[in-house]
């Protein structure tokens, strides 16, 4: 999803007057990731334009632009703890992650890395505080 936000398309939406920064961004993430219900898109066309609610439905841009995300690292300061992390790590271009490791399901995260090809790094070093 980060990168989809970077698209030109998703950057370029028109600046809205009187519209929070917050709400466009939300805007901006739910037109990015084709994640809006009936009622938003009515909404989204009406703040945005045709153009832009058109493009929303048209899919080949999104694979197209993150087909183009590759060499991605993945930091995580705790565990990955199921190797579907990994899987949809690979499908946006990851190639290395680095995490602290140490999980019940380390063994099968560093797998599900070696599979995709994917270089896994183990820090040893978990960072965050509840």
């Amino acid at each position: 999803m980060w990168w989809l936000r970077r698209h030109p398309s998703v950057r370029e939406l028109p600046v809205i007057a009187g519209m929070r920064r917050q709400d466009r961004l939300n805007w901006q993430i739910r037109f990015a990731g084709h994640e809006m219900t009936r009622g938003q898109r009515d909404t989204f066309c009406g703040l945005f334009g045709r153009g832009a609610r058109e493009l929303y439905d048209e899919p080949s841009w999104r694979q197209t632009w993150t087909d183009k995300l590759h060499g991605v690292t993945l930091v995580s300061d705790g565990y990955l703890p199921f190797r579907d992390n990994v899987e949809h790590a690979a499908e946006y271009g990851v190639a290395t992650i680095i995490e602290p490791g140490g999980s019940a399901r380390t063994g099968e995260v560093v797998d599900a890395a070696r599979e995709h090809g994917i270089t896994h790094v183990q820090t040893g070093l978990r960072l965050f505080r509840h």
